[in-house]
């Protein structure tokens, strides 16, 4: 057999096709047997087939090649499109390695234009983004698909700029599916994302955010950095200081890097972080590391072996064995003779062979749909040959439902497959392990994992919640219940000295009713001060408010009381009448009580109040008494209960303010400086307390202990009356 020089290469002549120069940068390969009576379609493959300087490339650019070359022998030996048959013309995009940059990338558009006047009706090509980004705008000029094997960059999702390009190749946004899987196979239910400030970290952050939702995740905090790397250190605390424990990386691999080595400097690499990796930069990683513990002497050396435990990266998986699309593909790509077709006649899949082929079946599915459809089929094969645009042959005219060996090939709107395939990998000891495999969205492990702490016992996804509410035990609570106990037992001390001296002459001056009744308020407002503290139940919801308002109107009640009996002996000078009978005062302060009452209870009948637990940032929470009705109902029964204290405080100030003189006419025991000293503090212990609220419902952070303390502190100052 013979054999041809294809850009530099010796290829043998196969039984299937033949290969002829049509110049020194521009070859045509068609079919070996009698092709007469059959319309030739004609498409391109525009490569670096010159470029020496990479293995890798050039692996990449001769495997596709060949995969190409075999989709076609498949295509044309199963006459897929009836009536024509396919050939191809290779170009290479890369004809001078001797030139600078610019002769370079004008020799590429060179090199697609003249390709595009071989009468191709699609390309497929080039290798790198950019170059693929240049043929793609002129391909979208001429309404000629392109289909690319490698290019990932987003900038070719632009369907503005590049509407006829699709790939069969995953955009690295797609991760974001693969890593929100891995999250909730782990249990876990909050994450955070850095990503960077650029159009794959964008686009990977709303897709995250799309399948956070479908999998009834929550972000609860992200941050974008500037790609110059110049913000790492916040983007990294914003997040990691947040209640994010499960955090997502999403950058090129230099700066996933940087971030990782930053966290770990920052202490943030430990076993309540578990991070998340774009792509695999262990080898970017452990480079920089040897960099940073050279110039750096501060604190201990930094280690892949240790420091970076438990970190988790997310790529691209080209090789599906045990896959049946690809093990037939596999089997095929062996029995290829490698001096014809340059990379196969192996078992092996090096790695985006599979890709290539499946560019070249759409488009082979794409134009039978289309021909199949046409009404005039030689008019549409003519029309093809001829050079005819049809600008409806866009992303979605290929998408056909084949399923290639890299699986389904189905696009979305702007040619970016909709699913992908990809590995994990979990960093061990020093060790990049493959930890589990994904294939069109389904997750599979394959190996244990390993976090931080050497176990395979996923960390928990937030910061242990910490619960606000001073418990019984609790230094604040022991501290309450102390002055309490304090102030219950003087109450009671001072009710049985009351009851027991209440005909002496002083006592019985300062009406022994009303001070038995300040007392027992008193008591109230230290049971209702114990109420608030640990967790609310249903019971402590109804009780605390009856105990607290009952006590403070029992406190306040008396006090208006004896001083309006004052007020009445001492400021009207048309009293006729020089006693006001203790019976006449029980009837006011009971109207002052069970006015209130009656209100207090109607809006607990109404609001049906239960214990409610509410969130602190990052990471702690508190329990009160609310209610899941109305909103505005409960406020306005708070408003109609405040406006009603507020009443009572201003009425009880006025009065002592008139009175405050009379203990100058009076010799004898007198009560009335005391009597104003009380309502003074009441009054301004509630104004505090009302200022301190309005903060409260603000910031929506003050935790239920403190609030216990201000009302214990207005109690304490109401406490000083208890001589009245």
């Amino acid at each position: 057999m013979t054999s041809v020089s294809l850009f530099g290469r010796s290829i043998v002549q196969d039984a299937n096709s033949t290969i002829k120069p049509l110049d020194n940068d521009t070859f045509i390969i068609r079919p070996a047997w009698n092709t007469s009576g059959l319309t030739e379609l004609r498409f391109g493959i525009l490569l670096p087939f010159s470029q020496t300087e990479s293995n890798v490339t050039a692996r990449v650019v001769w495997g596709g090649t060949s995969a190409v070359r075999m989709a076609i022998n498949t295509i044309n030996s199963q006459q897929m499109i009836t009536g024509a048959y396919i050939s191809l013309i290779l170009r290479d995009s890369y004809p001078d390695t001797n030139v600078s940059n610019q002769i370079a990338v004008a020799n590429a558009v060179y090199a697609s234009v003249t390709l595009m006047q071989q009468q191709i009706i699609g390309l497929i090509g080039d290798i790198s983004s950019s170059w693929t980004g240049l043929s793609a705008i002129i391909s979208t000029a001429l309404m000629m698909p392109q289909c690319s094997f490698t290019s990932n960059a987003m900038m070719l999702s632009d369907k503005s700029m590049y509407k006829y390009f699709f790939r069969t190749i995953p955009t690295q946004v797609i991760f974001a599916d693969a890593m929100v899987s891995f999250i909730a196979s782990q249990g876990w239910a909050k994450i955070g994302v850095i990503y960077a400030d650029t159009s794959l970290g964008q686009q990977f952050f709303q897709r995250a955010i799309l399948q956070a939702e479908a999998h009834g995740m929550d972000i609860v905090q992200s941050q974008a950095f500037d790609p110059k790397l110049e913000d790492l250190t916040f983007s990294i605390k914003n997040v990691t200081d947040s209640a994010a424990r499960v955090i997502l990386v999403a950058a090129t691999e230099v700066a996933v890097a940087e971030i990782v080595t930053r966290a770990a400097l920052e202490g943030y690499m430990n076993k309540e972080y578990t991070w998340l990796l774009l792509g695999t930069p262990d080898q970017v990683l452990e480079a920089r590391i040897e960099l940073h513990n050279e110039n750096s002497t501060a604190g201990p050396p930094l280690s892949l072996n240790s420091t970076f435990n438990g970190l988790f990266m997310f790529d691209y998986w080209f090789s599906l064995n045990g896959y049946a699309p690809f093990d037939d593909f596999a089997r095929q790509w062996a029995a290829l003779n490698v001096s014809s077709y340059p990379m196969a006649g192996t078992s092996s899949v090096f790695s985006n062979e599979g890709l290539a082929y499946s560019c070249m079946m759409m488009m082979a599915n794409g134009y039978k749909r289309m021909l199949d459809a046409s009404q005039n089929r030689t008019g549409a094969l003519y029309s093809l040959t001829a050079g005819d645009r049809h600008e409806y042959m866009v992303p979605d005219a290929f998408n056909t439902g084949y399923i290639g060996p890299n699986g389904p090939m189905t696009l979305d709107s702007n040619g970016d497959l909709s699913q992908g395939n990809f590995l994990i990998y979990n960093m061990q000891h020093g060790q990049n392990i493959q930890v589990g495999r994904g294939l069109s969205g389904d997750l599979k492990l394959t190996h244990p994992l390993m976090f931080y702490d050497g176990t395979a016992t996923p960390p928990p996804d937030t910061p242990v919640s910490l619960a606000m509410n001073p418990s019984y035990t609790s230094p604040v609570s022991l501290a309450i219940l102390t002055v309490s106990a304090l102030g219950i037992l003087f109450a009671l001390i001072a009710f049985c000295m009351v009851i027991l001296y209440r005909k002496h002459e002083v006592f019985k001056a300062s009406s022994p009713l009303f001070c038995c009744l300040e007392l027992i308020g008193f008591v109230l407002t230290y049971v209702s001060v114990i109420e608030m503290l640990d967790f609310p139940t249903v019971s402590t919801c109804y009780l605390q408010p009856i105990t607290f308002t009952l006590g403070f109107l029992l406190v306040l009640g008396p006090l208006i009381a004896k001083n309006y009996r004052i007020y009445r002996i001492f400021k009207n000078v048309f009293l006729t009448r020089n006693v006001i009978t203790d019976w006449q005062l029980i009837k006011l302060t009971s109207m002052v009580v069970i006015v209130d009452m009656i209100l207090l209870m109607v809006g607990l009948c109404l609001t049906r109040p239960e214990p409610m637990r509410r969130k602190v940032p990052p990471a702690a929470y508190y329990w009160e008494c609310g209610t899941n009705g109305s909103s505005d109902l409960r406020f306005a029964f708070l408003i109609i209960s405040g406006v009603y204290g507020a009443l009572l405080l201003l009425v009880a100030t006025y009065l002592v303010y008139q009175t405050r003189l009379a203990g100058k006419h009076y010799h004898r025991y007198s009560e009335c400086r005391q009597m104003g000293l009380c309502v003074y503090f009441t009054g301004s212990s509630g104004v505090a307390s009302s200022h301190r609220r309005r903060q409260r419902r603000t910031r929506r952070k003050t935790s239920s202990h403190r609030s216990s303390n201000q009302r214990w502190k207005r109690t304490k100052s109401t406490r000083r009356c208890m001589i009245s």
